[in-house]
Order: C-alpha cells, then sequence, then structure tokens
C-alpha cells in the first residue's frame, strides 16, 4: 500500500479504501463547516469555501480525510438577504452530532471541525463535547476567523470583519470566481453600531473601522494571507493533535469531566 491515499476526499473514495486506511494509517477527519449566506465582496457560500479550500491544504499535513462539506450553518442577520438560507441552532446541534457519530461508526477516532461560519460556533462546540462525552471521540472545532490579526497583519491594514479584506482574501485565493471585484457596492459596507442589533443587518459587508479593511482583490495579497493561515492553523492543530496522542483512546470519559 502506499505511504499516501490517492486522495484526501472522502467521498471520492470507494468503501473498501475506506477500510484499508481507517483507522490504522488514518484516524482523523476534517470536517468542513460552513454557511450559505450573503456576504456582499464575494459568494453566497464564502463560509464554506474557505474551509475547504484550508482542509485541502491541511490533509496531507495532519494525516486526515475530508468529509463533505455541510453547507448550511445557523444565521441570524442576514437571513432576509437573497440567496440565504439557514438553520436553527437546535437543527444544527443535532446535524452536526450525527454526522460525527457516523464518521465514528466508520472507524475514525479524531474528528477536526473546520468551521467557517460565526453562527456555527456555539452549536459545533455542543456537538464536539456530545461526541466526546458519549463516544470517547477526540473532538476539536477550529474557527480560523478567530486568529488574532497580527499574524497576518502584514498583509492589509485592517481584518475588515464580515467580507472585508481578510475573509474576501481568502475566498480570492481559493476561488477566484467567487471573488468577482468589478461587482462589489461600496454601499454594501457599514460599521454597525454596538448599540443596535438588527435583523436583518443593514449591511453584508461588516466592518470594524470606517473605511478600513475594505474588501481587497489584490492576488498576492491574498495568495501570502492563505499561507499565513495555512501555516497558523496546521501548527496550532498539530500542538492539540500531538497532546492527544499522550492521552491515548481509552473510551468515553466521566460525564463530569470536561
Amino acid at each position: 500500500m502506499s505511504d499516501s491515499p490517492r486522495t484526501y476526499f472522502l467521498e471520492d473514495l470507494l468503501s473498501h479504501e475506506v477500510r484499508q486506511w481507517v483507522p490504522e494509517r488514518i484516524r482523523r477527519v476534517l470536517v468542513p463547516c460552513g454557511a450559505l449566506e450573503a456576504h456582499g465582496s464575494t459568494g453566497l457560500a464564502t463560509d464554506t469555501i474557505i474551509p475547504v479550500g484550508l482542509a485541502e491544504r491541511l490533509a496531507p499535513r495532519l494525516d486526515a480525510f475530508i468529509a463533505p462539506a455541510i453547507p448550511f450553518g445557523v444565521l441570524r442577520t442576514l437571513r432576509r438577504y437573497p440567496g440565504s438560507v439557514g438553520l436553527e441552532t437546535d437543527t444544527y446541534t443535532r446535524l452536526m452530532t450525527e454526522v460525527g457519530e457516523g464518521l465514528l461508526a466508520s472507524g475514525f477516532q479524531e474528528i477536526i471541525f473546520l468551521n467557517g461560519h460565526a453562527g456555527n460556533r456555539t452549536p459545533l462546540k455542543e456537538a464536539a463535547y456530545e461526541l466526546h462525552v458519549k463516544h470517547g471521540a477526540f473532538a476539536l472545532v477550529y474557527d480560523w476567523y478567530m486568529e488574532p490579526f497580527d499574524g497576518f497583519a502584514g498583509v492589509y491594514d485592517a481584518p475588515g470583519g464580515h467580507s472585508g479584506a481578510v475573509e474576501t482574501g481568502m475566498v480570492l485565493a481559493v476561488r477566484p470566481e467567487a471573488a468577482p471585484g468589478e461587482l462589489w457596492r461600496p454601499e454594501d459596507a457599514g460599521v454597525l453600531n454596538p448599540a443596535i442589533s438588527a435583523y436583518p443587518a443593514p449591511y453584508p459587508i461588516m466592518l470594524m473601522e470606517e473605511d478600513r479593511g475594505l474588501p481587497d482583490f489584490d492576488p498576492e495579497k491574498a495568495k501570502r494571507l492563505l499561507d499565513i493561515i495555512t501555516n497558523t492553523a496546521a501548527e496550532g492543530l498539530r500542538r492539540v493533535l500531538d497532546r492527544w496522542e499522550s492521552l491515548g483512546k481509552t473510551g468515553p470519559p466521566p460525564r463530569d469531566m470536561e
């Protein structure tokens, strides 16, 4: 058998190939988690495109297969915008828990949810915890957009927030056709007032500071950003995975352990 699988995408493998590799050779799986939501500067699937792109680059470095992406997530402020399709929190938590259970049944022991949408964060953490407590899985949630901006401040002047410079750059690097720079409209960008919670939000491009971190469509900057975030993600995840090695696989922990 080869030292690496012919593909890291689980959906492209034959069933007996999974049996050959999991869990003896590969015991972990990356699950890209996204949403279908208005962004203003990039496509509706932005929150899915980015974690899929990261998964493709991380899989060989982490010895992990890639599960099919979950393209719908929990939406709040942008549900009213055309093309946005969301799930309720309870529905999403159950969905991700059952997806995880199915992956465990196939032999995977470690599940890494690669999340690209802030609305998914809390239910994903709940699903990961349930998989750990009920089934003894080693599970984590990685939110790439939570990485400190200081790590890639040399690329853009500010992160920009939702659909700002950083998120636009990531889509541009991974799937350029979903970042048509000539189509974005400045009137779709604005700074939200923290004293106001509006449903729907007045802008799909939500800036943190006025006129800073606006969508940037420079492909060279985008490539640099993707490289930085990929390396940062790989290093951070590897530290956790290495620590997991020392804990072994001993089955479900007591219910009161966290």
